[in-house]
């Protein structure tokens, strides 16, 4: 392996996300850095005990915080 880019992950958060179906998702959200560069992980269990995950993703809207761009990545990717 020659010379990897460590991104340190500088936060991490516990999301309560409303669905329209009148689910509540607990997800744990991570965010990393290095430098201006962001990406963003989240991840919750589901109401059967299985996992949803969004895996590591580039955040790239420079208009809203890291947070807020993962948060609404979150919800249309698992609006019910």
């Amino acid at each position: 392996m020659s010379n990897p880019t460590i991104y340190e992950v500088e936060k991490q958060y516990l999301v309560r996300a409303d669905y329209s179906s009148n689910v509540t998702r607990n997800w744990d959200v991570y965010i990393a850095s290095k430098g201006e560069e962001y990406y963003g992980k989240a991840e919750c269990q589901d109401e059967n005990g299985g996992r949803r995950e969004i895996p590591w993703i580039k955040l790239k809207n420079e208009s809203v915080s890291p947070l807020d761009e993962i948060i609404s990545i979150m919800k249309t990717a698992y609006e019910e």
